[in-house]
């Protein structure tokens, strides 16, 4: 069966379904972003712990940045590569500019911050600040 999508020139033709999903999604700082991943954040002893879901985006990609205890996480997931003309069936991974704000629930140092990246998932360990 023909598609008439088959008539463009070879560009990517991509539908962004970015309110596909029935629930609530996070409230997004900035109105150039289009998704935000989700997170875990837990407290020891010592420090607070962020793990981050990114598959598919590249490290160098990614940007941290504290402003009291507000942490923003800001990055982009790139489309994959160019594959001619796409009709798809499900899309359900989102790209593009991505932001996340999270409230962090102790101080923490913000010079002593260690940052992981395996298997698709950001893990920040940061230092807590003692309170006495």
């Amino acid at each position: 069966e023909d598609y008439p999508l088959q008539t463009a020139k070879g560009e990517h033709i991509r539908f962004q379904f970015y309110h596909y999903h029935s629930g609530l999604r996070p409230t997004l700082a900035s109105g150039c972003t289009s998704w935000a991943p989700p997170v875990d954040l837990y407290v020891t002893a010592t420090e607070v712990v962020l793990e981050v879901d990114l598959a598919g985006v590249k490290f160098d990609r990614v940007q941290v940045q504290f402003s009291g205890q507000i942490l923003r996480l800001t990055g982009t997931r790139e489309e994959s590569e160019d594959l001619g003309i796409r009709c798809y069936e499900i899309m359900e991974i989102e790209r593009g500019n991505f932001e996340r704000m999270i409230e962090l629930p102790a101080e923490v140092n913000t010079e002593n911050v260690s940052a992981i990246y395996r298997d698709g998932v950001l893990i920040l360990r940061m230092e807590k600040i003692s309170e006495e």
